[in-house]
């Protein structure tokens, strides 16, 4: 099972089972210029914004997203995960609508 980790417009893909602190140390390591301290952002089936700040987090995200849908994001805020979630998941609908 693969994961995508997106920051800064930047996707890496991860693949194998990482816990918590070994996907942090990754991510300290593939990216530049992370905010500190920077969280992993999801977005659920509901809608919401969901933190992944844990091993037990990391678990919920496994067993509730779909494989082929497995994306963290990167920020330094829940605020910043909002605002910018939100945006990008409603111009990705707009565009759907259109095509």
């Amino acid at each position: 099972m693969s994961l995508k980790l997106i920051f800064n417009n930047e996707t890496k893909k991860l693949s194998g089972q990482k816990n918590y602190e070994d996907l942090v140390q990754y991510v300290n390591r593939a990216f530049n210029s992370l905010p500190k301290p920077f969280k992993f952002f999801y977005k659920d089936a509901d809608g919401d914004i969901i933190s992944v700040t844990s091993d037990d987090d990391l678990d919920e995200f496994r067993s509730t997203m779909s494989s082929d849908g497995l994306k963290l994001y990167i920020f330094g805020s829940q605020k910043e995960a909002n605002d910018i979630l939100n945006q990008n998941f409603s111009m990705i609908n707009e565009t759907m609508k259109l095509g």
